[in-house]
């Protein structure tokens, strides 16, 4: 409610004049505003850390425009943009911001052989993020890593692309604009590219909140037989699942049956003996 308000002010008041229409000018004459109005909200500024200064950049201000507009003008013309947190107007590189929804928003989901362009595009629906796939980055990636299996618990989108990144190798960068989904070459003979050969086989989760990521080379032999029950425990638990919301399955492949035992020649006759 209280980013409401802060919301509705800023579209219902003119922006007051400025010496010039610099960024950190503008900013400072909202936040100014803010204090001659008597109101509790102030403008929170974390441009310094960007290189390219978005602070020094100057822009045009539309004639009798709100608070608003001045904000959205600097969303349009620099690599900033701002959002309202509680009585807050928060400023920041656009990059900053797409990192932020990428860590701040968790899913919880599986995907049972799912084609990975299908994933993609279901975390960009779930991220509010824009993501720019290379032109033949989905094809680089070799058919037996297309489709995933994997349970995502509460995890943030962030860590579902570095999940992919481990099984598949494509790679990602944050933008401006959003993500941009690479693939570093053709795959190699045998794997899957970057990590595709030694892929993600599970995730440890710290008591500080911090992911790791384990590779199959990193599982000590003696562990690997009960990593292997636990995901086909994982499995059984995502089949009661499917079979509960009534979700038809295919019916489950059976191990082929073990050749027979060569059969024996049968024995010759015994030769007759002379009488």
């Amino acid at each position: 409610m209280q980013e409401l308000h802060e919301l509705d002010y800023l579209a219902s008041t003119p922006m007051p004049p400025v010496a010039d229409t610099k960024v950190d000018t503008i900013l400072n004459a909202i936040d100014g505003q803010f204090v001659k109005a008597n109101v509790a909200f102030a403008v929170e500024k974390h441009l310094q850390s960007d290189p390219r200064k978005p602070g020094e950049m100057v822009i045009d201000l539309p004639r009798n425009g709100t608070l608003m507009d001045a904000l959205e003008q600097i969303a349009k013309q620099t690599p900033a943009t701002w959002y309202p947190w509680d009585r807050n107007v928060v400023v920041v590189p656009k990059e900053t911001h797409v990192r932020d929804l990428l860590s701040m928003r968790k899913i919880t989901i599986p995907y049972a052989g799912a084609d990975i362009a299908q994933v993609l595009e279901d975390l960009r629906r779930r991220s509010g993020v824009e993501f720019t796939i290379e032109p033949g980055a989905l094809q680089k990636v070799p058919p037996e890593f297309r489709r995933l299996s994997v349970i995502w618990d509460n995890v943030s989108i962030a860590q579902a692309l570095e999940s992919i990144k481990g099984v598949s190798g494509l790679n990602y960068e944050v933008t401006d604009k959003g993500i941009t989904i690479t693939h570093p070459g053709a795959a190699q003979p045998g794997g899957g590219g970057a990590g595709a050969a030694d892929p993600v086989v599970a995730q440890l989760t710290l008591d500080n909140g911090m992911v790791l990521f384990i590779r199959d080379s990193q599982v000590p032999a003696d562990l690997k037989p009960y990593l292997r029950h636990r995901a086909q425990k994982g499995l059984d638990e995502l089949r009661q699942m499917a079979r509960q919301e009534k979700f038809p399955l295919a019916p489950a492949t059976q191990p082929a049956a073990p050749p027979p035992p060569p059969t024996q020649p049968a024995p010759l006759p015994e030769k007759p003996k002379d009488l």
